[in-house]
């Protein structure tokens, strides 16, 4: 998951490097998912609802400290590909709500290489996106009054796969073209030979994930939350 790792080193380079930097980019990038949230919860849900949804968001997971480590939140978060990647995710679910109904290609385009990026994020991320890819296009298939188009499907999946070689492309400028593609599809790859699985059986990601006690783990959040 090599873009988050980019973009933070951008942004290095323009405000110096450090924790206050990091946390203000955080900060910036927790309000952009409030707000995709808000979007998206209020087309199903009422403004309780969504209000509710997001009370529950901020006060559980965006500023947890519930456990020793600090880092497992949303403004100094262990894993930023997980966090950029739940943007990207957000981005997706809010635009497909006006794919059907919006004859501009911009947004098929938009859509695709945000699901593009996703594809070579996190593998969480990649495979909740090819979920949500997948249930639309099988929520359109089988209701006839709401189909896309071909035409919007051929353009959506041609900006994913430009997407994809365009971070190639641009890495492949600073490394060789082998080790750009092992590193795009790195967890990809480990997923496929079994050393993912192997990588998460283990004792150090188990305990800090919270997966070797997962009811304990879930009651300390209800706490916290409470």
């Amino acid at each position: 998951a090599p873009l988050s790792i980019y973009w933070n080193a951008a942004w290095f380079r323009l405000l110096g490097v450090g924790y206050p930097t990091l946390i203000v980019l955080n900060l910036f990038t927790l309000f952009f998912i409030i707000f995709l949230l808000r979007d998206w919860l209020r087309g199903i849900g009422g403004r309780f609802a969504t209000f509710m949804s997001i009370c529950v968001f901020l006060t559980v997971f965006a500023f947890c400290r519930n456990f020793y480590f600090g880092n497992f939140n949303y403004i100094t978060p262990y894993s930023h590909p997980l966090v950029h990647g739940l943007a990207m995710l957000l981005c997706i679910l809010c635009l497909l709500k006006r794919w059907e109904n919006s004859q501009k290609t911009a947004v098929s385009v938009f859509i695709g290489v945000l699901f593009g990026l996703a594809i070579i994020s996190k593998i969480e991320i990649a495979i909740s996106a090819i979920a949500i890819i997948f249930s639309y296009f099988a929520a359109q298939f089988f209701d006839k009054k709401k189909s896309i188009g071909r035409k919007k499907i051929v353009t959506f999946t041609l900006a994913a796969c430009l997407s994809i070689m365009s971070v190639l492309l641009l890495l492949s400028q600073i490394m060789p073209f082998e080790n750009a593609v092992s590193g795009v599809f790195h967890q990809w790859i480990l997923m496929f030979n079994g050393k993912l699985s192997v990588l998460n059986k283990s004792y150090f990601v188990m305990h800090n994930m919270g997966t070797d006690n997962v009811l304990g783990n879930i009651v300390i959040m209800f706490a916290y939350g409470v």
